[in-house]
């Protein structure tokens, strides 16, 4: 969800509400490379929906939507990638988002990364060590990461 929209997935649509009076925006099919894959939502403005194929080999793909429901880009996942991961946020049309790589064990590995919309080339990649990224928050073209150090508990 974002301010200007409520989206959603189902099998065959991706959809696009809004968030005042819970409107259809718009409706479109999935797009053809993304049938018979495992997908979710992203982010909500720009949407972004990202898709994993079956099996250890499937194909990761990153799907970005315009306000009219039309597919602007389609994009592989960087190779030495499996998956991204939540949270993400679009910044001056890159894709922050978490991604895990095939040797991480754990999430002490944890990686955020930023992917050019436009190229789908990986732009950078930081391994926070230590800590936990709870929330990526835009705002105006700057990007607020919120996270947690592990070991650290608060109570009152």
């Amino acid at each position: 969800m974002s301010g200007r929209r409520i989206a959603s997935i189902s099998e065959k649509h991706v959809e696009s509400v809004d968030p005042e009076d819970g409107a259809e925006r718009w409706r479109s099919p999935l797009p053809g490379e993304a049938r018979n894959r495992d997908m979710w939502v992203m982010c909500a403005d720009p949407l972004v929906v990202a898709s994993t194929g079956h099996g250890r080999r499937g194909e990761r793909r990153i799907f970005v939507f315009d306000d009219s429901g039309n597919v602007t880009a389609s994009l592989s996942l960087p190779s030495a990638y499996r998956e991204v991961a939540l949270p993400a946020a679009v910044v001056n049309g890159v894709l922050v988002t978490g991604l895990v790589h095939p040797d991480d064990s754990s999430d002490e590995f944890a990686r955020i990364g930023g992917i050019d919309l436009s190229t789908g080339k990986l732009g950078w990649e930081r391994r926070p060590g230590g800590m936990s990224v709870q929330s990526l928050l835009p705002h105006r073209g700057l990007l607020l990461v919120l996270h947690s150090l592990r070991g650290c508990s608060y109570s009152r």
